[in-house]
């Protein structure tokens, strides 16, 4: 997996929950932007797209590289094992092999991304009954995946094959979208998240310098003596 380091220092830097929110926000992105490319092109290919079919198509395209990034820092949190499981249970013809039928795999993607949010929400609201930290999901599935309740497990299971299935379909959908204009895309928003970082990372460092450096204000003390009668006595002169 590309930039397997970023990603890491992503969920690190933001947070677990945080990062998933933005998986449901870019799954109804997505959704959307198919809505308008069906709208905007139909189900046939266009050899000579007009300008509103290719800011659709240049949307369309955006939102996949958009869903591609977050759901491989979400991969990240998942443990190895687990994931390459449900990965490869599927055939290996079913994920490579583009289907004729285009149309067909758009709506299977819309239908994986309702999956997916209804699974996170689901995921969601099990961690708040367990009062634990969506973190523990991340760092040490195991904990709910090997846990004695059986509805917790299979809550689990379902979001962790919705993030599989998104990527098998996500493989299929690459292969009908220009590659140059997917790259491009996906350059500027990699770059961009480095930049991000770059500044979370420099926020984070000088709130730590700030807890650090203490400067204790200037107050101007008067001498006071313990002792009453040590009080030094005025002179007057008459």
């Amino acid at each position: 997996m590309k930039n397997i380091v970023l990603y890491k220092k992503v969920v690190s830097l933001f947070g677990f929950s945080n990062q998933r929110e933005m998986m449901i926000e870019e799954c109804s992105e997505l959704i959307q932007a198919i809505q308008n490319y069906k709208q905007d092109l139909g189900e046939l290919r266009v050899i000579k797209p007009n300008l509103q079919q290719r800011k659709s198509i240049d949307n369309y395209v955006e939102e996949l590289v958009d869903v591609e990034i977050v759901l491989s820092q979400l991969k990240c949190t998942i443990d190895e094992k687990i994931y390459n499981n449900l990965f490869y249970k599927i055939p290996y013809n079913i994920k490579l092999v583009w289907s004729y039928f285009e149309k067909g795999k758009r709506e299977e993607m819309i239908c994986e991304c309702v999956k997916l949010i209804q699974a996170i929400q689901k995921v969601k609201r099990e961690e708040k009954n367990y009062n634990s930290p969506s973190v523990n999901l991340g760092k040490d599935p195991n904990y709910f995946l090997y846990n004695k309740d059986k509805e917790t497990k299979k809550i689990i299971e379902t979001y962790f094959q919705c993030l599989v299935n998104i990527e098998i379909i996500l493989i299929q959908l690459k292969k009908s979208v220009d590659k140059k204009q997917f790259t491009k895309h996906y350059n500027f928003k990699i770059n961009r998240l480095k930049k991000r970082l770059g500044k979370k990372e420099n926020e984070n460092n000088e709130n730590k310098v700030l807890k650090f450096k203490y400067i204790a204000p200037k107050v101007r003390h008067k001498a006071k003596s313990a002792d009453p009668l040590l009080v030094p006595i005025k002179k007057y002169n008459y």
